[in-house]
């Protein structure tokens, strides 16, 4: 299943700062795809979850990442 957004914005990975990036980017009406090892506890629906490798090419087509406005990292554990 692919990612059918277009101008949306790819989380490429979770960390600490995912729960507190999220909820901004969705208040200001952005559509956003994540790509993580693991959902994340608590992912709202409207929210596009890929189960891959963020440094991996095939989930982040999944995602939708040629149709992306943008993409963010959350790596390491902070």
């Amino acid at each position: 299943m692919s990612c059918d957004f277009e101008g949306h914005v790819v989380l490429c990975g979770w960390n600490a700062r995912g729960p507190h990036l999220l909820p901004q980017l969705l208040s200001s009406g952005q559509k956003v795809a994540v790509v993580a090892a693991s959902r994340p506890a608590g992912l709202p629906e409207e929210v596009f979850f890929i189960e891959g490798n963020p440094s991996k090419q095939e989930p982040l087509l999944e995602a939708g990442l040629k149709k992306a406005k943008s993409a963010i990292i959350l790596g390491g554990e902070e």
